[in-house]
């Protein structure tokens, strides 16, 4: 008996001692200047979620944390969308409370961070919060374990000194509002009457009942006032909580549904409470969605990093019960540097009083440095301005098919068209294409080039990365191609400041 008692106290003992633990080192840079000084704390299954024991304070925006001797032990199922073998889950909150401070980029579990660490080893994490005014990360691109980011790609963010909103505004406005209650009615004729656009989230299987609009008003109430129709699935459900097939018949058939009553293919949603997972982000990408809105504040008149993922996870600033004060903070903006009001409520919230909604539309309404904006006229165009490829120290191209965007130059704003280029320095000349020839194209082997002006000709990939240089001095160029993989490319021919670019496909 003895023996047994002590062989099973050495099995525990062994257990115990095979446990991986480790030491771990968390910083996070670039917090912005209105944090400075506060004290913020760490708590997770690092440290028993714990909120006392580990805080650091934000000094030269940046703070830092080191737990040692820690054990890991895997995320279990109800973590969701946590990476393969994540050990590591965490939050950062305000001293002595649970008010969070930075939130990773999951509306799901409170937006807790997870990682996966390596165990036996000094870990070390890197989260950069961009500097944003209430930090909301995304954890596969800004979030570095051990000098390795879940996707390397570089953020694809605007310029937002150099882009202005379409006809050269710097502000937009967009008023987006869920659930379709009947409520909308008098919502809409509130926005008609004060030259407002709204975006209505319209949850399908509830058309006709007793408390929302019937399908039969879906495209006129909304449509005769040039507003938008978005989704807002079947049912209302947490996505998150479903099934595959459930969550994407969610989605699909509320598109299905809504498209087929306003006549075009719905393309814009709000996620039902604000919750995804992964999977809903690839349904939404599988089913041509370009933005999906969360109700994740971001108490900023901020345009997203990174374009477009983020607008399939795209943060409002406020709910309506604060658009006062930002809507001040919008009409007194007087940066040139692009800003965004971004507003999100229900209608239905507001059953027993209009006064203070129709105050505010009635404060902010008919200005005319104001964009006022569909949700996805705003994702259409901020897609378009992040594709602009700068093609020089001072060139840029547009290669859009179908929309204009506004860029600041030495000459002032000016409209650059889809698939033209400028020069944003004086003298911007806009060139007739019929002076620039390219033959060939698609091309395999050898570009054949007609142009009645000389110049420096280059070639870009859509980066903006140029593989070749060639000086054309003659009406009648041919260039070897061999050293440029298949693809789709830039040629532009710059003289002076003139400028003229066309599209090559090479096969």
């Amino acid at each position: 008996m003895k023996k047994t008692i002590f062989s099973a106290l050495m099995l525990f003992l062994c257990m115990v001692q095979a446990r991986p633990t480790t030491n771990v080192q968390i910083q996070i840079i670039n917090l912005p200047t209105t944090f400075e000084g506060q004290q913020i704390a760490f708590a997770g299954n690092l440290n028993s979620w714990n909120t006392s024991n580990t805080i650091a304070t934000v000094t030269n925006g940046i703070l830092n944390y080191t737990l040692n001797d820690v054990t890991l032990t895997e995320l279990t199922s109800e973590w969701i969308d946590k990476p393969t073998g994540a050990n590591a889950g965490f939050r950062f909150v305000k001293s002595g409370s649970w008010e969070e401070r930075i939130r990773a980029y999951f509306q799901t579990n409170d937006c807790n961070f997870r990682l996966a660490l390596t165990p036996d080893i000094s870990n070390t994490v890197i989260i950069d919060a961009l500097g944003e005014s209430m930090p909301i990360v995304n954890q596969s691109k800004c979030v570095t374990v051990n000098g390795i980011k879940e996707d390397s790609n570089p953020l694809n963010k605007i310029d937002l000194t150099k882009f202005t909103f379409p006809n050269g505004k710097w502000k937009a406005l967009i008023m987006s509002y869920d659930d379709s209650g009947t409520q909308d009615r008098n919502l809409v004729n509130i926005f008609n009457t004060y030259g407002i656009v709204g975006s209505f989230n319209i949850i399908s299987g509830s058309l006709g009942n007793s408390d929302k609009i019937s399908a039969s008003e879906v495209a006129t109430l909304y449509s005769n006032g040039n507003h938008e129709v978005a989704l807002h699935t079947v049912s209302h459900p947490y996505l998150e909580s479903l099934s595959d097939n459930d969550q994407y018949h969610q989605i699909a058939d509320c598109q299905t549904t809504i498209s087929n009553l306003v006549g075009y293919k719905v393309t814009g949603m709000a996620y039902p409470f604000g919750t995804y997972d992964k999977r809903v982000l690839q349904n939404l990408e599988d089913l041509g969605i370009i933005y999906s809105r969360t109700t994740i504040n971001t108490f900023a008149l901020a345009i997203p990093n990174d374009l477009p993922s983020d607008l399939l996870r795209w943060n409002p600033t406020c709910h309506d019960s604060s658009a006062d004060y930002y809507g001040t903070q919008l009409i007194n903006w007087d940066k040139e540097e692009m800003a965004l009001l971004y507003i999100w409520g229900h209608s239905w919230e507001h059953a027993s009083s209009w006064t203070s909604l129709t105050a505010f539309c009635q404060k902010i309404g008919k200005r005319s440095d104001i964009w006022y904006a569909k949700a996805w006229e705003v994702a259409h165009y901020l897609t378009a301005v992040a594709n602009v490829v700068k093609t020089g120290d001072s060139s840029y191209y547009n290669p859009s098919t179908d929309t204009s965007v506004w860029i600041k130059t030495n000459d002032g704003i000016v409209e650059l068209k889809p698939l033209k280029s400028l020069i944003i320095s004086s003298g911007i000349k806009e060139i007739n294409s019929k002076s620039f020839v390219l033959y060939p194209n698609p091309a395999k082997d050898i570009l054949n080039i007609t142009s009645e002006i000389n110049g420096k000709l280059t070639i870009y990939n859509y980066a903006g990365t140029p593989l070749l240089q060639k000086e054309i001095k003659e009406t009648s160029t041919e260039i070897s191609l061999n050293n440029i993989p298949k693809g789709t490319y830039l040629v532009e021919l710059e003289n002076e400041n003139k400028l003229i670019t066309s599209k090559m496909i090479k096969n």
